[in-house]
């Protein structure tokens, strides 16, 4: 792989991202063809199947997501290395991509907001997901910091408790047990619950 260019492996990993090449090419601020002409460029030089139509749209081989996650890494060492050459040289600059769940869009934006206010030379990039979202983000080195309910157990992260984050149930007010301060569990069962989609935090906690 010592011929491959950093534009081929942000072709590929951009095409993970987003799901098509006119997608990715928006992304990176360049043309369809261009990506194409990278994407291809690159699976010639490694002599593998790097890209498969699915009825989506362009998806990753196994091969693929590799060159992706490898694209990944090497990004996050090079916002690594820029934020370090700045510190050396006495300035603030450098890039942090914050991932956020949907239920912390309303104060989070607050704190970013502050934070940018009190350093104007680092760039933010926020991303809004639910709870696997947010941690296929870690996973995948797109992002630096999460705001979420419960860290990830299967990933080693650095977590710190920056806020309660309670549930509640909420019901109709003539409903059975509006009226009760405390409800076990099991008084719930039958019940018709709306919840949120899968891969969500807060449902995950009404399941377990």
């Amino acid at each position: 792989m010592l011929n491959v260019t950093l534009k081929q492996l942000r072709a590929a990993a951009s095409l993970r991202k987003n799901g098509s090449v006119t997608r990715a090419a928006h992304d990176l601020g360049v043309s369809p063809p261009a990506v194409t002409l990278q994407l291809q460029a690159l699976n010639d030089q490694l002599g593998m199947k790097l890209v498969e139509r699915s009825a989506t749209g362009m998806t990753l081989t196994q091969a693929g997501n590799a060159v992706a996650d490898a694209a990944a890494k090497i990004e996050a060492i090079l916002r690594e290395c820029e934020a370090l050459l700045a510190a050396l040289n006495g300035a603030e600059r450098g890039e942090v991509s914050v991932g956020i769940i949907s239920t912390a869009k309303y104060y989070a934006p607050q704190a970013l907001a502050a934070f940018a206010q009190a350093h104007p030379g680092v760039e933010l990039r926020l991303s809004v997901g639910n709870r696997d979202e947010i941690i296929r983000g870690l996973e995948q080195h797109e992002l630096d910091i999460a705001i979420m309910g419960r860290p990830p157990a299967d990933l080693n992260v650095i977590a710190d408790v920056i806020g309660d984050h309670p549930h509640v149930i909420i019901a109709r007010p003539d409903h059975r047990l509006a009226s009760q301060k405390r409800i076990k569990p099991q008084a719930l069962n039958g019940e018709l619950m709306l919840v949120r989609e899968v891969g969500s935090g807060t449902r995950r906690l009404m399941e377990d």
